[in-house]
Protein backbone atom coordinates (compact mmCIF):
# COMPACT_ATOMS: atom_id res chain seq x y z
CA UNK A 1 0.00 0.00 0.00
CA UNK A 2 1.24 3.41 -0.83
CA UNK A 3 0.71 6.52 0.91
CA UNK A 4 0.89 9.66 0.44
CA UNK A 5 1.42 12.84 2.30
CA UNK A 6 1.81 16.71 2.16
CA UNK A 7 3.08 18.48 4.94
CA UNK A 8 5.09 21.93 5.31
CA UNK A 9 7.38 22.21 8.35
CA UNK A 10 5.56 20.74 10.77
CA UNK A 11 4.80 16.70 12.34
CA UNK A 12 2.04 15.28 10.27
CA UNK A 13 0.37 12.56 11.38
CA UNK A 14 -1.64 10.42 9.07
CA UNK A 15 -4.59 7.77 9.88
CA UNK A 16 -5.67 4.77 7.53
CA UNK A 17 -7.07 1.20 7.78
CA UNK A 18 -3.59 -0.39 8.31
CA UNK A 19 -2.61 1.85 11.60
CA UNK A 20 -1.06 5.47 11.44
CA UNK A 21 2.15 6.99 10.00
CA UNK A 22 3.85 9.88 11.21
CA UNK A 23 6.38 11.87 9.48
CA UNK A 24 8.82 14.53 10.98
CA UNK A 25 10.05 16.97 8.54
CA UNK A 26 14.00 18.00 9.35
CA UNK A 27 14.30 21.27 11.38
CA UNK A 28 15.38 24.03 9.40
CA UNK A 29 18.17 26.93 10.51
CA UNK A 30 16.37 29.21 12.30
CA UNK A 31 18.18 32.29 10.59
CA UNK A 32 16.78 31.28 7.16
CA UNK A 33 13.71 33.34 7.04
CA UNK A 34 11.67 33.14 3.63
CA UNK A 35 10.33 36.60 2.06
CA UNK A 36 6.96 36.87 2.07
CA UNK A 37 5.29 34.88 -0.92
CA UNK A 38 3.15 37.66 -3.51
CA UNK A 39 0.18 35.88 -3.94
CA UNK A 40 -1.96 36.08 -7.40
CA UNK A 41 -5.32 37.06 -7.43
CA UNK A 42 -6.18 33.24 -8.36
CA UNK A 43 -4.84 32.29 -4.87
CA UNK A 44 -6.12 35.32 -3.16
CA UNK A 45 -9.59 34.78 -4.07
CA UNK A 46 -9.32 30.67 -3.00
CA UNK A 47 -7.98 31.65 0.00
CA UNK A 48 -11.20 34.33 0.68
CA UNK A 49 -13.61 31.38 -1.09
CA UNK A 50 -12.35 28.76 1.77
CA UNK A 51 -11.25 31.28 4.81
CA UNK A 52 -7.97 30.01 4.99
CA UNK A 53 -4.65 30.50 4.09
CA UNK A 54 -2.65 28.47 1.07
CA UNK A 55 0.21 27.43 3.21
CA UNK A 56 -2.58 25.40 5.39
CA UNK A 57 -5.03 24.59 3.00
CA UNK A 58 -3.34 22.82 0.32
CA UNK A 59 -1.53 20.30 2.53
CA UNK A 60 -5.31 19.84 4.06
CA UNK A 61 -6.74 19.40 0.93
CA UNK A 62 -3.99 16.97 -1.05
CA UNK A 63 -3.98 14.87 2.50
CA UNK A 64 -8.20 14.62 2.44
CA UNK A 65 -9.01 14.17 -1.17
CA UNK A 66 -5.50 13.58 -3.27
CA UNK A 67 -4.87 15.84 -6.30
CA UNK A 68 -7.82 15.35 -9.01
CA UNK A 69 -10.30 15.82 -6.60
CA UNK A 70 -8.47 19.10 -5.73
CA UNK A 71 -8.24 20.39 -9.20
CA UNK A 72 -11.96 20.24 -8.97
CA UNK A 73 -12.94 21.82 -5.58
CA UNK A 74 -10.53 24.59 -6.78
CA UNK A 75 -11.09 25.40 -10.21
CA UNK A 76 -7.38 24.78 -11.15
CA UNK A 77 -5.13 23.27 -13.48
CA UNK A 78 -3.01 20.63 -12.04
CA UNK A 79 0.34 22.17 -13.19
CA UNK A 80 -0.64 25.24 -11.42
CA UNK A 81 -1.26 23.48 -8.32
CA UNK A 82 2.18 21.94 -8.37
CA UNK A 83 3.48 25.50 -8.98
CA UNK A 84 1.99 26.97 -5.80
CA UNK A 85 3.07 23.39 -4.28
CA UNK A 86 6.83 24.73 -4.62
CA UNK A 87 5.83 28.05 -4.00
CA UNK A 88 4.65 27.16 -0.49
CA UNK A 89 7.23 24.44 0.04
CA UNK A 90 4.71 21.89 0.07
CA UNK A 91 6.75 18.88 0.09
CA UNK A 92 5.16 15.31 -1.31
CA UNK A 93 6.46 11.98 0.08
CA UNK A 94 5.32 8.40 -0.74
CA UNK A 95 5.58 6.00 1.43
CA UNK A 96 4.87 2.70 1.33
CA UNK A 97 3.19 0.09 4.30
CA UNK A 98 2.33 -3.63 4.25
Amino acid sequence: MEIHLAYIGRESTILWAGGMVSIKEKKMDEKIKRPPMRKSRMMLDIEEKHGEQLETLLPRLYNEMGLPAMVEELGVNKSTLWYWFLKIGMRIERVATR
